[in-house]
């Protein structure tokens, strides 16, 4: 097995779409022959839902439904998760309510929590080193496989140690989990024109059914077909202003703003000279706060002449609730906004809801961090940016919490381990494979959804390649296959 393939293997992503108000959506996840008891059963908190096109929520996945068929544990005990989900926009709100009551879940996914010492320190958690050590041969083997994975997930005490706190999630890397800043160019094409010669931009669909056969002639005045600069950022805006206007969008706004006004790890601060607004050390060992610092002052001054001139939301610091890839997603996703913080499922036309509203003919391109040419002195201008939007190759993963010592840990925790297999990281990256399907006849959501022969197959390169009905039109090389 290739080193980029263990890499792969990652934890139970659960997510799911609530339909309702209710502060928690739960279902019980037990299928199959083994019978679980109130010690094998865990109530799983999840921070965010997706579409709820297929299954309304998490425990319906025939994914989740296969691995709980199986025996887990010293004992081969059976296994059943009860997944709790707040209702869309309250996840921070609902999070913050659930520490402060002490009402808390055997499992809370960690995407918006403290770090996981901190939690631990703090008594929302428990420290997960004696299960690691008896029941997690693989997830351990993979933390240690790499050093970049064991800096950011193993704490070691002053007696050399190793403390583990939560169980993370490995990614192999953020290529495919695009994240990052996106703009309206059908707005560009429709509405801009050619910097240099003033002629009309066009631009269009070659193929009505292809969400991504999109081609345009528009040209940035940075001279590319892409936005570089700031300038080429700010003659955007203008043209996003002049596109709300002529549809009659008066409410709103060209660009979203995180609450805070800036994120935590850098972002557009990396646009305007390097730094963020927290303590760091520099190449010389002299510490240094990034708040009282020549880039941060200039990206205030940027923002500032953004806000005045209208094109950032007015309402952006009561934006508490939205996580910064998700900020105002309503009007995101009604198609009143030129540029936002979002992810690769928003690109393309993927948004279009073809009903003759604001969406109608979209087209979202993703758009690199703009080098600084206008705002600031010398020192903070022509700096290429050093801060991407990505996970790396650890992210927040799971905390278990003092609630679930009541239970059968060893039983879950290798059922967790699982998932740091091949096997397993393929079942949560792709789905089932056409053997699995196979033999979990007693499910018919794939061959409901013609899927068949599997949610994926293996090229002739040895490449991992997802199934064409869960990617139409598209193909997506996602992962190397095992030597």
């Amino acid at each position: 097995m290739s080193i980029r393939t263990k890499w792969i293997a990652l934890m139970v992503a659960v997510v799911l779409m609530l339909v309702g108000m209710q502060v928690y959506y739960g279902n019980i996840g037990n299928t199959g022959g083994q019978s679980a008891s109130p010690e094998t059963t865990f109530d799983w908190w999840i921070y965010s839902g997706t579409s709820s096109e297929y299954y309304s929520n998490y425990a319906e996945n025939p994914a989740i439904q296969y691995t709980l068929r199986k025996g887990w544990g010293p004992e081969g005990k059976g296994i059943a998760l009860n997944f709790l989900q707040p209702p869309p926009g309250s996840e921070a709100d609902n999070y913050a309510t659930m520490l402060a009551s002490g009402d808390l879940p055997d499992i809370i996914d960690a995407v918006i929590c403290d770090p996981p010492q901190v939690m631990v320190e703090k008594g929302y958690a428990i420290e997960l080193t004696e299960y690691v050590e008896q029941y997690m041969p693989n997830y351990k083997a993979l933390v240690h496989s790499n050093n970049e994975i064991y800096i950011n997930t193993v704490i070691v005490d002053d007696e050399g140690r190793e403390h583990y706190y939560n169980l993370a999630t490995v990614n192999e890397g953020y290529a495919t989990v695009f994240q990052g800043f996106m703009y309206r160019r059908d707005w560009i094409a429709k509405y801009g024109t050619n910097p240099v010669t003033g002629a009309a931009f066009t631009g269009g669909y070659t193929d009505p059914n292809d969400v991504d056969s999109w081609v345009d002639d528009v040209v940035f005045p940075s001279g590319g077909k892409d936005p570089i600069y700031i300038s080429d950022w700010e003659w955007m805006f203008e043209i996003f202003t002049r596109a709300q206007a002529d549809l009659g969008i008066t409410d709103k706004y060209c660009m979203s703003l995180y609450y805070p006004g800036f994120t935590w790890s850098g972002g557009l601060l990396s646009c305007f000279g390097g730094g963020v607004n927290v303590w760091y050390q520099d190449a010389e060992g002299k510490v240094h706060f990034g708040g009282y610092e020549e880039p941060f002052k200039t990206y205030l001054q940027c923002m500032h002449a953004w806000y005045e001139k209208g094109w950032l939301d007015h309402d952006f610091n009561q934006r508490t609730s939205d996580a910064f890839y998700q900020i105002d997603s309503t009007s995101v996703r009604q198609g009143m906004i030129g540029m936002w913080n979002g992810q690769q499922s928003e690109l393309g036309g993927r948004l279009d809801m073809h009903d003759g509203g604001y969406t109608e003919g979209i087209f979202v391109a993703g758009a690199p961090y703009p080098i600084n040419d206008i705002y600031g002195p010398e020192s903070c201008r022509n700096v290429p940016p050093n801060c991407v939007m990505g996970s790396g190759l650890t992210s927040g993963g799971i905390l278990v919490t003092p609630k679930a010592k009541e239970k059968d840990l060893a039983t879950f925790c290798s059922y967790i381990d699982y998932f740091y297999t091949t096997e397993g990281a393929l079942i949560k990256t792709l789905g089932l494979s056409k053997g699995q399907v196979a033999d979990f006849t007693e499910n018919t959501f794939y061959a409901d959804h013609g899927l068949i022969d599997g949610a994926y197959s293996i090229g002739a390169d040895g490449r991992y390649r997802k199934s064409d009905v869960l990617v139409p039109r598209a193909t997506c090389w996602c992962m190397t296959a095992a030597n």
